[in-house]
């Protein structure tokens, strides 16, 4: 996968005797993703020579391996939509028969082109985000849940726009008052990383550790974060 080969911001140490290719791409089957499988070093309670992402010492499948899976995964959907059809006689107007059955079969195929597509051709960027739309075409209860959020959707766009604009208010006061500090280094470096740390602190995921550091060195700052806390999170959420 594409994530895997920007490895910069990981700050790992590790040992990079795998198998390359005269381009200096790993080319032993696995992927890139092995160079962050066989990642090794210190952990944060000082334990040494430990993998930083442990699998549990599972079994690696190659690149190939794997589309063989997704296929034969994939001939099996394409069966169980062929016995559906035969179900309906062969007839396309009942196949597609207006309503929810119409869109979810051609949701279906459109997918099943697109997986088979990226998976014969190697472009499988967008094959994780397909199998769970697929997946969810199956499912009664995700699609029942997923039309009752979409009808929500109309009465919260107001209290979402106020949001919005207080996330992006307080972004931008952010990178300005913590411009060259540890904290606006750590958590305000732009504009679009402050309203992806603030974003974060709406859910309360990073709530207060993310303050920390600039309250540590001015405990002026507190305003600041229980100001956007008490107005984001107690007022709009």
């Amino acid at each position: 996968p594409h994530w895997c080969r920007d490895m910069s911001h990981l700050q790992i140490i590790m040992n990079l005797d795998l198998d390359e290719g005269a381009d200096g791409v790993n080319d032993n089957g696995y992927g890139d993703c092995e160079y962050l499988l066989r990642a090794r070093g210190t952990t944060a309670d000082g334990e040494e020579n430990q993998q930083y992402y442990p699998n549990s010492n599972a079994m690696l499948l190659t690149v190939f391996q794997t589309q063989i899976i997704e296929l034969a995964c994939l001939v099996v959907i394409c069966i169980y939509l062929l016995v559906r059809f035969a179900d309906d006689g062969f007839v396309p107007r009942l196949f597609f028969f207006p309503g929810q059955k119409r869109w979810r079969h051609t949701l279906q195929i459109w997918v099943l082109v697109s997986l088979l597509a990226g998976n014969l051709s190697g472009g499988t960027k967008f094959n994780p985000l397909l199998r769970m739309l697929i997946l969810g075409t199956f499912l009664r209860s995700f699609q029942r849940e997923l039309w009752t959020f979409l009808k929500m959707i109309p009465q919260m766009i107001l209290v979402l726009s106020i949001l919005a604009v207080i996330v992006v208010f307080y972004a931008w006061f952010g990178v300005v008052i913590f411009y060259d500090t540890p904290e606006g280094k750590e958590s305000f470096p732009s504009l679009i990383e402050g309203i992806w740390t603030l974003w974060i602190c709406v859910t309360t995921a990073n709530y207060p550790d993310v303050m920390m550091p600039s309250y540590n060195t001015n405990r002026v700052t507190a305003i600041f974060w229980i100001s956007f806390m008490v107005i984001s999170y107690f007022y709009c959420m």
